[in-house]
C-alpha cells in the first residue's frame, strides 16, 4: 500500500496548515460493565481480548469535595455499545485497537470513582461504572475540549466544531447527551469549563478569526457572552466560589502568560508578565491556586501575588489537578505526570508515550489521566497503572487480509528509533501481536494468503534497502528473498503457488511455490497494488497512471485514461475499481472500469487522497483515505452499484484509514494510522 509522500504529502500539509489558522462518535451510555526460521515468537502473551476489562480494581470511596449529593449509580442510561462492551462509532463500526479506543481524549471529570466521564476528539464521550469504560452517544464530530459537572444528571462538555467553525457545548442530564441551543457561537473555539453551581457555568475560549477573548456564561437557563473582557485568550479555568474565578491563558498575540479574575461582578487582569503562555489552573482555595503552562512553566498564588515554581522539565504542561496543597499533580505534552508533594516537583510517571491532556481524580488515591491516542491512566494507591491498551501505539497499519473472522492479519511497521515491522493477528476473541528478529528494520505495506498455514506478507528491508517478503506456515514468521533494491508496496496471488508482488520502479515478483523470480513490467513507474480473477487476469496499479494486465504469459499496458496516482486496486466479475490521488492536489478519485469502458468519478469535493479499494461484490464496494476529513472527523467511501457516498467513521482527523478487508458483506475491517483497527459487524 502506497505511503504518503512527495507533491501529495506537501500539498496535504499545506491544507492541513490553512485549516489549522482558520479555524472528531461512540455509541450510547454508560453499561455494567517472527527472525528467520532460527528465531521466531508466536504472538505475545499480553493480547488485546474482548473480554479484558483493562480496568484496575479500584473502591474508593470519596468523592470530589467539589459536588453535590452525587449519586454513584447511572442506572437511567441506554446501553448503545457492541455485546462486548466495546466502543463503537455511531455509524456502526467499533474499535478493536486501540481499547477503549483510539481518538484523542482532552477532558476528564467524575462525580464518583463509579461515574467518571472522559471527553474527546471526534465527539467522543466515554463512561467508567468502576469496573470498564463505555461509549456515549454524543450526537456530534465536534473537538471536545473539556468536561465539568455538578452531579451525574448536570455536566457540561465543551469544544469546537472544525466543520461549521463553531462552538460546541453539550449538556447530559443523566439520560442522554445533547447540543445547547448557544452552544454554536461562530467562529469560536472553547477550551475549558468550569461552574460552581449547575446554574453558574463559566466556558471559556477564543474567537479563532481575531484571536479574542471569550467567555460564556450559564445561569441555568441560557448562555450568554460576557462583556468588557481584557484582552487575552483563555485556556484553563476554575473557581472557588461563584465570586472568585480564575482563567489561565495568554496574551492575544499568543506569546506571554495571565491570570483573569472574576469576583461575580466582573473580569480583572490579575496577573501577567514576560513569561510562557499558560494552559491549566486548578486551586485547592482561593488562597492557593496553581497555573501551568509552556515550557514546564508553574505559578502559584498565595493570596496575595503570583511566583514561580520549579517545576524540573521544559516540557510543555497542559493540565494540573490536586487532592490538596501537597498532593498536586500536573501532566506534559510527553506523556509525563508531575507530582507536587508541598516541597518540590518531580516526575511520576513517565509510562505513557502520548500527551496526557487532562487530569482529574476522586481523591489522592484515585487519579485519572487521559491524552493522545485514547490514553487512560489511573492512579491509586500502589501507583499509576494504565485502563487503555494498544499492541502497536505508533505503528501506521498498511494491510489487512483474513481467511474468516476468526483468522485476520493486519500489518504495517512502526518508526520509534529503529524501523520495526508490525504483524497482528485477530482470532475473533482479541488480537495479538507477533515478535521476533525477523521483524526488525522492517517495513511491512501489504499481506495475502492462500490459507492459514500459508500466507505471504511484504514491503521493504530498510537496513539492506531491498524489498522484503515474510512467510507465516501456520507456527511462524520466516524471510523469503524476492531479489532486488526495491520497495514492495502490494501483494496478491491465486494461490499459495503463484503469488505476484508489485513495488517500485516498476517492480514485480513472482512466487511459483519455490522461489521468487524477477518479472518484465515494462514500466519505471512505481507500483503501488496488485489483485486478480485467476492466474491468467492480474492487474497492477501504480503512479502516473499506471495499469498493467498479466495474461498469463506477459504483462501489458492498459490505458485507463488518467495520469494521477493510481494506489489501489480491487474487483469483482467484469468490474475493476481503481482509487487514487491527483498529482498536483490532495484530493482522492475512483475509476471504474466495467469490461469494456473506464469512467472517472472526480473527487475534487474529497479532500483527501484514497489508498485502498475491496468491497464484497460490484455494489457493495469501499474505499479507504489514507488522508483524511481535515475539517471534521475519519471518512472513506461506499459504493452501492449506483453511487459513492462518504461515510463518516467517528474518529478524529489525523486517523488516516489505509487498507480495508472483509470476511463478507457483515463482517469488515478497516486498519490505518496510530495502530487503528475498527470493524463493523453482526
Amino acid at each position: 500500500m502506497k505511503r504518503l509522500t512527495g507533491l501529495t504529502a506537501i500539498a496535504f500539509l499545506a491544507l492541513l496548515t490553512l485549516l489549522a489558522i482558520s479555524c472528531e462518535e461512540s455509541t450510547d451510555t454508560p453499561s455494567e460493565n517472527e527472525d528467520g526460521s532460527d528465531d521466531d515468537s508466536p504472538p505475545d502473551d499480553s493480547p488485546i481480548s474482548d473480554d479484558d476489562d483493562n480496568d484496575d480494581d479500584n473502591d474508593n470511596d470519596n468523592d470530589d469535595d467539589n459536588n453535590d449529593d452525587n449519586d454513584n449509580d447511572d442506572d437511567n442510561n441506554d446501553d448503545n455499545d457492541d455485546d462486548d462492551g466495546r466502543v463503537c462509532t455511531a455509524s456502526g463500526w467499533c474499535w478493536q485497537n486501540p481499547l477503549p479506543q483510539g481518538n484523542n481524549l482532552n477532558g476528564i471529570w467524575g462525580a464518583s470513582p463509579t461515574a467518571v466521564f472522559a471527553a474527546g476528539d471526534a465527539g467522543t464521550l466515554l463512561f467508567f461504572d468502576g469496573v470498564g469504560w463505555s461509549g456515549m452517544t454524543s450526537q456530534t464530530t465536534a473537538k471536545l475540549s473539556a468536561i465539568w459537572g455538578a452531579g451525574t444528571t448536570e455536566i457540561f462538555a465543551v469544544g469546537h466544531d472544525y466543520d461549521s467553525c463553531r462552538a460546541t457545548i453539550l449538556h447530559y442530564d443523566g439520560d442522554h447527551w445533547a447540543a445547547m441551543p448557544s452552544g454554536g457561537l461562530a467562529d469560536t473555539a472553547l477550551y475549558s469549563v468550569w461552574g460552581s453551581s449547575p446554574t453558574d457555568v463559566f466556558a471559556v475560549g477564543e474567537d479563532v478569526w481575531t484571536s479574542t477573548n471569550v467567555i460564556l456564561h450559564y445561569d441555568g437557563s441560557v448562555w450568554s457572552a460576557m462583556a468588557n473582557l481584557p484582552p487575552a485568550i483563555g485556556r484553563g479555568i476554575w473557581g472557588a466560589s461563584a465570586t472568585d474565578v480564575f482563567v489561565a491563558g495568554m496574551t492575544d498575540d499568543a506569546n506571554s502568560g495571565l491570570i483573569l479574575h472574576y469576583d461575580g461582578a466582573a473580569w480583572s487582569m490579575m496577573f501577567a508578565d514576560s513569561g510562557l503562555p499558560l494552559s491549566g489552573i486548578w486551586g485547592f482555595t482561593a488562597t492557593d491556586v496553581f497555573a501551568v503552562g509552556r515550557g514546564g512553566r508553574i505559578i502559584r498564588y498565595n493570596g496575595a501575588s503570583w511566583a514561580a515554581m520549579a517545576s524540573g522539565v521544559t516540557s510543555d504542561l497542559l493540565s494540573v489537578w490536586g487532592n490538596s496543597a501537597t498532593d498536586v499533580y500536573a501532566s506534559d505534552d510527553h506523556g509525563r505526570i508531575l507530582h507536587f508533594n508541598g516541597t518540590a516537583w518531580a516526575i511520576d510517571s513517565a509510562e505513557a508515550t502520548r500527551a496526557v491532556n487532562a487530569i482529574w481524580g476522586g481523591s489522592g488515591s484515585d487519579v485519572y489521566a487521559v491524552g493522545d491516542g485514547g490514553t487512560i491512566r489511573h492512579r491509586d494507591e500502589n501507583g499509576w497503572s494504565a485502563h487503555s491498551q494498544s499492541l502497536s501505539e505508533y505503528a501506521v497499519l498498511l494491510g489487512i487480509w483474513g481467511t474468516s473472522a476468526d483468522n485476520v492479519y493486519a500489518v504495517g511497521y512502526e518508526h520509534i528509533g529503529p524501523f520495526t515491522g508490525v504483524i497482528l493477528h485477530g482470532d475473533g476473541n482479541g488480537w495479538s501481536r507477533f515478535s521476533g528478529a525477523v521483524l526488525d528494520d522492517k517495513e511491512i505495506h501489504d499481506i495475502w494468503g492462500d490459507n492459514p498455514d500459508d500466507v505471504f506478507a511484504c514491503g521493504r528491508d530498510v537496513a539492506a534497502k531491498s524489498g522484503s517478503v515474510l512467510h507465516f506456515d501456520g507456527d511462524s514468521w520466516s524471510a523469503m528473498n524476492p531479489g532486488g533494491a526495491v520497495c514492495l508496496n502490494g501483494l496478491w496471488g491465486s494461490s499459495g503457488e503463484d503469488v505476484f508482488a508489485v513495488g517500485s520502479l516498476g517492480a514485480i515478483r513472482h512466487y511459483d511455490g519455490a522461489a521468487w523470480s524477477i518479472m518484465t513490467s515494462g514500466t519505471n513507474e512505481n507500483l503501488n497494488d496488485v489483485w486478480g480473477r485467476s492466474a491468467t487476469d492480474v492487474w497492477a496499479v501504480g503512479d502516473n497512471g499506471t495499469v498493467l494486465r498479466f495474461d498469463g504469459d506477459s504483462w501489458s499496458a492498459v490505458d485507463c485514461g488518467s495520469t494521477d496516482n493510481l494506489n489501489g486496486v480491487w474487483g469483482s466479475g467484469e468490474d475493476v475499481f481503481v482509487v487514487g490521488d491527483y498529482v498536483y492536489s490532495v484530493s482522492g478519485f475512483v475509476l471504474h472500469f466495467d469490461g469494456t469502458t473506464w469512467t472517472e468519478t472526480s473527487g475534487k469535493e474529497w479532500w483527501w487522497p484514497l489508498s485502498a479499494v475491496w468491497g464484497s461484490s460490484a455494489d457493495d464496494v469501499y474505499a479507504t483515505a489514507y488522508g483524511f476529513d481535515l475539517t471534521n472527523s475519519g471518512t472513506f467511501l461506499h459504493y452501492d452499484g449506483d453511487l459513492w457516498t462518504e461515510i463518516d467513521l467517528g474518529t478524529m482527523p489525523g486517523i488516516g484509514t489505509r487498507a480495508i478487508w472483509g470476511s463478507s458483506a457483515a463482517d469488515i475491517y478497516l486498519v490505518g494510522d496510530n495502530g487503528s483497527i475498527l470493524h463493523h459487524g453482526d
